[in-house]
């Protein structure tokens, strides 16, 4: 027994939960941080470990029985009077509930912003416009804030869609005033009720960042003539005041309508590399093998070589359940038929990846088709000692047929221009005998880009702009002086000095990125800059054209829809901002799951 704690009086926990037990422990005056318990009855020392309160229980039990006995009733008093507590009840105010109950004004700016914000969903995710009179949306739409009546499905379609649109295409038209060089793609399509549509986008650098826009997918019900795709081409340039002077290139397939509509408007164009490959691996195979089409998309070759992997790879599989039957037995594949698939699969495996690559939007593509020609005709698409005839037969006709169509002037000098100016590839890919042409050509270019430099070039003229450009120069003005007259070279020859510094610069890494590299080094080469936002931002494929289809073709609209650029998001009611209790969650989830039950096309996929 300690003896301190017999002579010293006992006092009670200064933080207690309450409990009953204490009654019958204590600590000693002189023990401030209370770190040993004593026990009021045999004055003894009871370990405890941290606030548990165990210990002081078994003690009273094993040593102390009546005092137990007392602890343990008064316990079970405790414990029932706690649990026949009525929770106060907070009385919301009058004038509370009559604001919860009063819907928002319909010129207020919280209705305008829950508004705008449906609209947005509708348009951003192309849901169709009826869902705002679906009651799974309504539900959800109380749910978040009870306040808001929606507007019925006559005012999305007059009025917050087209102001949308209005807005997106003002924003977007600003930005474009700021472009100094595009590029466009183009393609058509035909919708399952044979409408006919052309879908126009176009693609610039913005402080060293790839930008893509779709200018429009408009209804085009004219014959599909060069010369009616050739107006429609200008309307579109007409309609967005693109200047048709800042136009790199016009990315395109290879249609003979669209060939000619470009040919018409006097646009350099660039042939679609996929397309292209499509056209030089169709060609072969149709000389060199019939595998039949069944089943097989007669756009893409890709879903032709999905097909031949899958058969090589489950070719035991169907050998053994076609040879069980008499009927199905003569179907098993010969030894023939899997070297003729396997020499297929060999010659265009290589080329699926590089059309997927070369399809991208946000990263640079056209300086790659050179360097990728090249990789054809030496490596991937050369014919190796092990190929089969058969294997030798379709890697050759298809680097012929590339090299034979990439072969046009006019192409092979845009390709070469955005080789050169990538710095991961230079002159590197480009033959020898056309490099001081090239060379020549792209000083002259940057010439006379540094003498219109501070101007926009894809814009067309505007009297109010040129009124303010031609305000009084300031005198300082008088005193500026250009880089190559500081350093004491002409113009030319300080343009020339960049480029031969720049091909004598460090190399940069295949896999870098060759924007980032230019913003990290646009004021070292200010000529060979304004070089690489023109042609660096031409795409390799008219891809981007063809997803706007697949993304209508996939989407859930049947109505009116507005698309934008960027990311955005739609602002939720500030109740779900302040955090949820475990109701309104709860009512939240009901009326989500309310909504996903009443949209019909996913009632179909339940």
């Amino acid at each position: 027994m300690d003896t301190g704690a017999s002579e010293e009086e006992l006092v009670g926990k200064k933080k207690t939960n309450g409990s009953i037990i204490w009654r019958w422990f204590g600590f000693k005056v002189s023990d401030e941080q209370q770190n040993n318990v004593f026990c009021r009855e045999c004055r003894k020392s009871v370990a405890t470990k941290g606030s548990s309160t165990t210990n002081l229980y078994h003690h009273l039990q094993l040593r102390h029985k009546v005092q137990y006995e007392e602890c343990v009733k008064l316990r079970a008093v405790a414990q029932t009077a706690k649990s026949s507590e009525v929770p106060a009840v907070k009385q919301t105010t009058l004038q509370h509930s009559y604001t919860r109950a009063v819907p928002y004004d319909t010129k207020s700016e919280k209705w305008g912003e829950i508004t705008k914000a449906v609209a947005y969903h509708i348009a951003k995710d192309m849901v169709p416009i009826s869902t705002v009179e679906q009651e799974g949306f309504i539900q959800l739409l109380k749910t978040l804030d009870r306040r808001h009546q929606l507007p019925s499905r006559k005012y999305f379609t007059k009025e917050a869609l087209p102001k949308l649109y209005t807005e997106v295409r003002q924003s977007l038209a600003a930005q474009l005033t700021k472009v100094s060089h595009f590029a466009l793609t183009t393609d058509m399509w035909s919708s399952r009720t044979c409408e006919p549509y052309m879908s126009v986008t176009i693609h610039f650098m913005e402080d060293w960042e790839l930008k893509t826009a779709r200018l429009q997918t408009s209804y085009f019900p004219q014959d599909h003539t060069g010369e009616h795709i050739a107006e429609a081409l200008q309307d579109v340039l007409k309609t967005w005041k693109l200047n048709p002077t800042g136009q790199v290139a016009i990315t395109t397939d290879n249609g003979a309508n669209i060939v000619k509509a470009v040919q018409l408007n006097k646009w350099p164009r660039i042939q679609c590399f996929g397309h292209r490959l499509h056209l030089a691996i169709g060609e072969c195979n149709t000389e060199s093998v019939n595998l039949g089409k069944k089943n097989e998309a007669t756009t893409r070759w890709g879903s032709r070589l999905l097909m031949i992997e899958r058969v090589l790879e489950q070719e035991r599989a169907l050998s053994k359940v076609l040879s069980v039957d008499m009927k199905t037995r003569p179907l098993v594949p010969t030894w023939q038929d899997i070297e003729v698939l396997e020499a297929v699969q060999k010659a265009l495996k290589p080329c699926q990846d590089f059309t997927d690559a070369l399809s991208g939007e946000k990263y640079v593509t056209l300086s790659y088709v050179r360097p990728v020609l090249h990789l054809f005709n030496t490596s991937l698409l050369a014919p190796g000692e092990e190929d089969s005839e058969l294997c030798k037969s379709i890697k050759t006709r298809i680097v012929d047929y590339l090299n034979n169509k990439y072969a046009d002037p006019s192409t092979s000098d845009l390709l070469d221009m955005a080789s050169f100016v990538d710095p991961r590839f230079r002159a590197k890919y480009i033959p020898s005998e056309k490099i001081n042409a090239l060379k020549h050509k792209l000083i002259l270019e940057a010439e006379s880009l540094l003498s219109y430099q501070g101007t926009c070039l894809s814009v067309l003229p505007d009297p109010a702009r040129d009124t303010q450009l031609k305000k009084k120069r300031s005198l300082a003005s008088f005193f500026q002086h250009s880089t190559a007259t500081n350093t004491g070279f002409t113009k030319r020859e300080a343009i020339e000095n960049e480029f031969s510094s720049y091909l004598l610069s460090v190399c940069v890494e295949s896999d870098a990125d060759p924007l980032k590299w230019w913003k990290e080094h646009e004021v070292a080469y200010p000529a060979l800059s304004l070089l690489a936002k023109k042609y660096l931002c031409v795409p390799a494929t008219s891809s981007p054209s063809e997803r706007i289809f697949s993304c209508i073709v996939n989407s859930r609209t049947c109505g009116l829809s507005v698309s934008k650029s960027g990311k955005g998001k739609i602002p939720l009611s500030p109740v779900m901002s302040r955090g949820t209790t475990k109701k309104n969650t709860l009512d939240l989830f009901q009326s989500v799951l309310l909504y996903i039950c009443s949209q019909p096309s996913l009632k179909q996929t339940q």
